[in-house]
């Protein structure tokens, strides 16, 4: 995984945000979380968004998040297919399925930021 990476974490799932706390424990990077996009702090390398627990609606937010910053790589995670689909017509770079092991977390973010 490349160093010095900040990654935002759109959710407001608690189990999410402990199982991406656990899984990149280690790395060298920053994880920061929120449960709306907002305004995206300066440095971030990439967001994740949470497609089933987001106040403002994953799709919402995915879909602001590529007009505001359309160069920013956005992972998605959730388990509905056709979530997915919607959202990669709205411009998701990759998509992680349901609650994942460690390994799968940081092999999506290496591939997407190698």
């Amino acid at each position: 995984m490349p160093p010095d990476l900040t990654i935002l974490l759109l959710t407001d799932s608690e189990q999410l945000r402990a199982l991406f706390r656990e899984a990149l424990t280690g790395e060298e990077l920053e994880l920061l979380a929120a449960s709306t996009g907002g305004e995206i702090p300066v440095g971030v390398s990439l967001v994740l968004v949470d497609l089933q627990h987001t106040g403002r609606g994953g799709l919402e937010q995915l879909r602001a998040l590529s007009v505001a910053r359309p160069r920013l790589p956005i992972i998605c995670i959730g388990d509905d297919p056709q979530l997915l689909v919607e959202a990669h017509r709205a411009g998701a770079d990759g998509f992680l399925t349901g609650l994942t092991s460690a390994d799968e977390v940081r092999l999506a973010i290496a591939l997407l930021m190698s």
